[in-house]
């Protein structure tokens, strides 16, 4: 097993509904697929003794702990993620927890209580939405021969609904359910790229809790409208001495409604 397979885990706690464990492949790692992930809970790094396990996740990058193990700061508990290719090779990932020493657990215990504050905040303030989140690994699309002019080069059929404009397989993984609030919004005028006059441009600085943990190109949808924005620039302030991201700040820009990544359902409304 190998561990330069992933690029991230994380986990955000939450004591009352389960943690939030989510994870990123290295983008350049390229093996069959499709994905299949499973989650392993154990008292040590090492997982010599699994105490509980979510099998069978699919392709998807995050999962609730929701089998009411760790629902406690004391003892400390490790959490992997294992990666099964079509192959039928197996990755792990490293293992990660909520802080083994008592001055670790404590840390961890400070920033649970802020992230708590944050969600309540955004629920009672802002709104409810999910995220898209990018496919940067597994194998590229290729296109076959027979789906290309032999002369001009030009793709004789639409792909544009098997990627999104991604190069993988479905282009995004399944939504992942988020809260933020909208702090402020602005309207400008730019160059229409194919060169027809100008364009309007909506665009919004957006604040959010440190899960999920969101990428530049991912997307965010609002719940309520269905509106859809891309990710352009982040800002993430994590706790000290932990791993935890507590907020994030967002500037996205909305998706005009014509653009083929409204064809992705969306579990509306939460």
């Amino acid at each position: 097993m190998a561990h330069r397979v992933f690029e991230r885990i994380n986990v955000m706690p939450n004591f009352i509904h389960g943690h939030f464990i989510q994870w990123q492949l290295n983008p350049l790692f390229n093996a069959e697929g499709p994905y299949n992930f499973d989650l392993e809970i154990a008292e040590d790094p090492e997982f010599s003794t699994i105490l509980g396990a979510k099998r069978d996740l699919g392709d998807t990058v995050f999962v609730f702990d929701d089998l009411n193990l760790v629902q406690r700061l004391s003892p400390s508990f490790f959490y992997r993620v294992l990666l099964h290719t079509a192959d039928g090779k197996t990755f792990a990932s490293p293992s990660i927890s909520l802080g083994y020493t008592t001055p670790e657990q404590r840390k961890y215990a400070m920033a649970t209580k802020i992230i708590t504050r944050e969600v309540l905040q955004h629920r009672s303030a802002g709104g409810e939405g999910w995220v898209l989140k990018r496919k940067p690994h597994g194998p590229a699309r290729q296109v076959a021969v027979a789906e290309v002019d032999p002369v001009s080069g030009v793709p004789l059929t639409d792909t544009k609904f098997d990627d999104f404009g991604v190069g993988t397989p479905g282009g995004y993984f399944p939504p992942v359910p988020c809260v933020y609030s909208k702090l402020s919004n602005s309207q400008d005028k730019q160059p229409d790229p194919s060169g027809q006059g100008v364009v309007e441009v909506y665009t919004s600085e957006i604040r959010m809790p440190g899960y999920p943990l969101v990428d530049v190109r991912d997307i965010l949808c609002d719940a309520k409208n269905g509106k859809r924005y891309n990710i352009n620039k982040i800002e993430q302030s994590d706790f000290p001495g932990t791993e935890i991201t507590l907020v994030q700040l967002l500037r996205v820009s909305l998706i005009p409604p014509t653009d083929t990544v409204y064809a992705i359902p969306l579990p509306i409304p939460l």
